[in-house]
């Protein structure tokens, strides 16, 4: 074939690709993702069956310009999979090339996603290949559309930090655009849908982020834990990491966890790695924290992550406790926890698994919150675990300041409905399984409806939200059910308003794998039956943890069948119903999640001795 004819053939379909893109990102229309598909498929058909030296080569020219036009940018590259999918012509052809033959990669970047392309790996350890990859290695979805794309996306993300970490720990020089942005790239709302410990997952990112700030801070991560222990008995000077002061889950939960652990032999310097306090009133986040705190140290003047680390050492701690998640992607305050900056360091339940950091030592949970038969194995730190749940909360803490005027969401309901279902579980929670099990349980009563408001502004500006209503509508009709049943409504930044929602609602439905907490307990204080379902992991179990410690732990599902029914019988049957929420008024009267106290002074006795006795750790990991 003429090279120049081809050439042209590749820019002219690689130009209708990206326009019919553009157009179809803007109105939607499935016209257009078919016009695109067809352009994607001539592109792939073309690189196919070309000389695989002179396809690569073709990134030189026109073509490769438009090519990297669609390959780096993130948005586009989610359109793209959400195309239907080629012939079978098209893609047996692509699919026959060799793993390691550079046709796959260019017809593939517009097939499949990077976790199910296999072989990705063979391309990422290559030099040559970081500009096509530049955006594309470390693509991660937005919304899931199968099961199986959970499955896949956990083992690749481990196989991609591994040959990252080789190719960092290897290169001469500075590092690269591709390696440099593949770290910074590192994504973690989506894990928030996946199941399992995720242990060799965490380990692959842990490497990862070490070797590149080895590479490009100079800085010296932590290779190993803490072993020397702190003298018994003695004053414990313990630091408090948190990323801000933000009114949100993590330092509301937090927070709570920490409230009187000064009144336990622990020394509290609060230390703020940005977000300078306005106020010391106790009604903010800044004076909470204030209030709980013998020193107040502002991080945000210290603008180098040395400076920030050598500023943190000079406290001279003995314990430092990071209470904001540092398993969700990568930034400065994640790059401190691979740091060894006290004599011990710890994380709590806002580390969503285990961290892998070595410089970590201690992971705080809880008896109740952890039922697997041997929880120890899935954490590299030591699993620290006072009785009772890893979850507390102050009371006073119910969503903000109310406002005189409470707005109606009677229009949730219409004639027919007899049961309002609700969940305000995050977007990042809701996976193809879960929105399934929904649509089982509208199905099987057939009376009801569904309320959700998974968009919370405290997570995201921008969620996949049209690619999430599509798949569960699929998902609904695929089970019999009109998608008109369910209501899709916020991001309200008005916390109180969901107490106005959640005032119509008669059934929550929490999710899983990841249960909620503060979502959770909104519904509680409403007297709200929660459907839930258990897990051997703390964050399976942490509505589950709430109703054991109310003493209705009967209303816990072990399995996805067990939730349904649960669901299913609360929908027809009133008594049950009105059982439930009886059971929670009684319990929320004096519920131990509510007693801080109790919990600082679990909290300390078990820090001690995990510090000062290593034995009396948790005996029963």
């Amino acid at each position: 074939m003429n090279l120049n004819v081809t050439e042209q053939a590749l820019a002219s379909c690689l130009r209708e690709l990206h326009a019919c893109l553009r157009v179809w990102l803007t109105d939607g229309a499935p016209a257009d993702a078919r016009l695109a598909a067809d352009a994607r498929d001539r592109w792939v058909r073309l690189v196919s069956h070309h000389q695989a030296d002179s396809a690569f080569a073709l990134l030189a020219t026109e073509a490769g310009a438009v090519f990297f036009a669609i390959a780096h940018e993130p948005r586009v590259l989610d359109a793209i999979f959400q195309l239907p999918v080629p012939s079978e012509r098209v893609y047996d052809a692509w699919n026959a090339l060799a793993q390691d033959d550079p046709r796959r990669l260019l017809g593939g970047i517009f097939l499949r996603p990077p976790f199910e392309l296999e072989g990705l790996e063979h391309f990422v350890v290559q030099e040559r290949f970081d500009e096509i990859l530049l955006i594309y290695a470390t693509w991660q979805p937005r919304c899931f559309e199968t099961d199986a794309q959970r499955v896949s996306f956990v083992a690749y993300g481990a196989t991609l930090g591994a040959a990252l970490a080789d190719r960092i720990e290897t290169a001469d020089g500075p590092l690269n655009t591709f390696l440099d942005h593949s770290v910074r790239a590192i994504g973690g709302g989506i894990v928030y849908s996946c199941e399992g410990m995720l242990l060799e997952h965490a380990r692959a990112k842990s490497r990862l982020i070490r070797a590149y700030l080895k590479r490009k801070h100079g800085l010296d991560p932590a290779e190993t834990s803490q072993t020397e222990l702190l003298a018994s008995g003695s004053m414990i000077r313990i630091g408090l990491l948190w990323a801000d002061t933000d009114w949100r889950t993590e330092n509301i939960v937090g927070a709570a966890s920490v409230d009187r652990l000064r009144d336990h032999g622990f020394h509290i310097v609060s230390i703020i790695h940005r977000n300078r306090p306005a106020t010391k009133d106790r009604r903010t986040m800044e004076g909470r924290i204030a209030a709980l705190s013998h020193e107040f140290v502002d991080l945000s003047q210290e603008r180098s992550l040395s400076e920030q680390a050598e500023a943190i050492k000079a406290l001279d701690l003995d314990c430092l406790m990071f209470m904001t998640n540092v398993t969700h992607g990568y930034n400065d305050y994640i790059a401190l926890a691979t740091l060894r900056l006290a004599r011990w360091q710890a994380v709590n339940l806002c580390a969503v698994v285990t961290t892998a950091f070595p410089a970590i030592d201690l992971y705080i949970s809880g008896l109740l919150s952890e039922r697997a038969e041997r929880p120890q194995d899935g954490y590299t730190e030591t699993l620290v675990r006072p009785p009772g749940s890893c979850l507390v909360f102050d009371r006073e803490d119910d969503g903000g300041e109310r406002r005189s005027t409470k707005l109606s969401f009677q229009r949730l309901r219409d004639p027919s409905t007899v049961t309002l279902f609700g969940s305000g579980a995050n977007f990042y929670k809701i996976h193809p399984a879960l929105t399934d099990t929904w649509a089982q349980i509208l199905a099987a009563t057939p009376n009801s409806r569904l309320v959700l408001y998974p968009f919370n502004p405290n997570w995201s500006s921008d969620f996949a939200g049209r690619r999430f209503l599509r798949r569960f509508s699929d998902q609904l009709i695929a089970r019999g059910v009109n998608p008109a049943r369910v209501t899709v409504a916020g991001p309200w930044r008005d916390a109180a308003v969901v107490a106005d929602l959640l005032s119509e609602v008669d059934i929550y439905l929490d999710s899983f794998p990841h249960s909620g907490g503060l979502s959770s307990l909104d519904a509680l204080r409403l007297n709200i039956p929660i459907v839930t379902k258990g897990g051997p992991t703390q964050r399976e179990n942490q509505t589950a943890d709430l109703l054991d410690l109310m003493g209705l732990s009967r209303y816990v599902a072990g399995t996805v069948d067990g939730y349904v029914q649960t669901a299913c019988t609360l929908a027809e049957d009133f008594s049950a119903w009105a059982a439930f929420k009886v059971g929670i008024a009684r319990g929320m009267r004096d519920a131990p999640f509510f007693d801080t106290v109790t919990y600082s002074a679990r909290l300390a006795t078990a820090l001690r001795a995990a510090v000062t006795t290593p034995t009396a750790r948790d005996p029963e990991s």
